[in-house]
């Protein structure tokens, strides 16, 4: 019945959008993606086709100058998803809702509250994941100041383990008290220009899982700390980014990091963009610290392949970490709707195992992108996964290792209304 309710008011709404007022502005997108999915690296399975839609719908309403509220509903599914034709489905879901008040104080401050999306730089650390059918947001608080350099602080609750206590009564609390075993997390960001041609971006983010498994030893406790360079003096330009991570998860002591350089050339309709990727981990010999880096809350689709055989990483390493030596390619005709992508990507962890090995393998993707309209593209990837001798030992089904290269294709349409 709520969501009967909510796609009643939004259809009134657009439907009156004409007659409202003017402080009143709508939105929306429409992520439509079909997968041919052969990852699994055996040519005797069947390939599995899905298709998923993502719809979004928002509102805007400007009282002034000084106050905004923002409301988004998403709906994310899989067709057939409901069995019949007739099935209902209660995925609709609020994205997106807060209250933002602006020039707080009279400064150029902002104070934005409830839930959020939030997204910094190439998306390393902070990204919205919307490549997939949900996408990532926060619950909390985010004060944004400009004076010079952007300034933000986020402060979120990302499990809630509290009770919500509705109605006071003496059977409402537990006494004695136990321990909150609720995870937070709070971030700074600075990003400004040094001069036209750099731009630096400092970032920096706790977290804190406050359940102690052992009874004794809280299970995460973790500060990350990166800089993000960007030197661009056309047709060359360059990023480079260093993130460290201390603190303690359980008994063990964090000391992980992170390292990327990359550069481009524009040559014509042509850009050509290597670089490296490297992402500490653990030795298997190493009992007393943990050091296999974790970007939380970045878009790992971005970076290590578009066939996401790396998005949580350092579990799909095993902990080892991840060093990616890659080239992209990329052609704009000049006059023409299209974009043609081309991408390799060689893939190892950045230790061995207790056996020596290191090998993941090597990943080529290629994309077309085709810009129908303003706001509506067409986009077709195709991809190919040759595995090394990690990707044999971790797919190896009923003892066969003797694994077929893998492949993956899409056929997507993003719409934005």
């Amino acid at each position: 019945m709520r969501t009967l309710l909510i796609v009643f008011v939004l259809a009134s709404m657009v439907i009156h959008a004409q007659d409202a007022p003017k402080s009143w502005e709508f939105n929306g997108d429409l992520q439509l993606r079909g997968e041919l999915d052969g990852r699994d690296f055996y040519n005797a399975t069947y390939p599995a086709y899905v298709t998923t839609m993502r719809t979004r719908i928002g509102v805007t309403r400007n009282f002034n100058d000084k106050v905004s509220f923002f409301a988004q509903f998403q709906d994310s599914r899989t067709f057939g998803q409901g069995k019949t034709t007739s099935a209902y489905l209660a995925n609709v879901d609020m994205h997106q809702v807060y209250i933002k008040f602006n020039q707080v104080l009279s400064l150029p401050l902002s104070i934005q509250a409830g839930r959020f999306k939030y997204s910094l730089g190439n998306e390393r650390l902070f990204g919205n994941s919307d490549w997939g059918p949900f996408g990532r947001a926060y619950d909390g608080l985010l004060f944004s100041l400009e004076m010079p350099w952007k300034t933000d602080l986020i402060i979120a609750n990302i499990n809630e383990e509290e009770r919500y206590v509705s109605n006071a009564t003496p059977g409402s609390y537990i006494y004695p008290a136990l321990r909150d075993s609720s995870v937070n997390m709070v971030a700074l960001t600075v990003k400004g220009k040094l001069n036209e041609s750099n731009v630096l971006s400092l970032e920096g983010y706790y977290e804190s899982d406050r359940k102690v498994p052992n009874g004794s030893d809280q299970q995460l406790a973790r500060y990350t700390l990166g800089a993000e360079h960007n030197y661009m003096m056309k047709p060359f330009s360059t990023v480079v980014e260093f993130i460290y991570q201390g603190g303690t998860i359980g008994v063990k002591d964090v000391s992980a990091y992170l390292v990327s350089v990359s550069a481009a050339y524009s040559m014509g309709s042509s850009k050509f963009s290597p670089g490296i990727d490297i992402l500490s981990g653990t030795n298997p010999t190493e009992l007393t610290k943990y050091n296999s880096f974790d970007a939380a809350f970045g878009t790992g689709h971005k970076f290590y392949g578009f066939m996401d055989y790396f998005t949580s990483i350092p579990a799909n390493t095993g902990n080892l970490g991840l060093q990616d030596i890659f080239l992209n390619y990329d052609y704009a005709p000049d006059n023409s709707p299209f974009l043609y992508s081309a991408a390799l990507h060689l893939l190892s962890t950045a230790e061995e195992t207790a056996a020596g090995e290191s090998s993941l393998g090597q990943e080529i993707d290629l994309t077309v992108r085709y810009t129908v309209t303003k706001g509506v593209n067409l986009f077709w990837g195709g991809s190919v996964f040759l595995p090394g001798d990690l990707m044999k030992i971790r797919f190896t089904k009923a003892g066969n290792s003797d694994l077929d290269p893998a492949f993956w294709s899409y056929l997507m349409v993003k719409a934005a209304l």
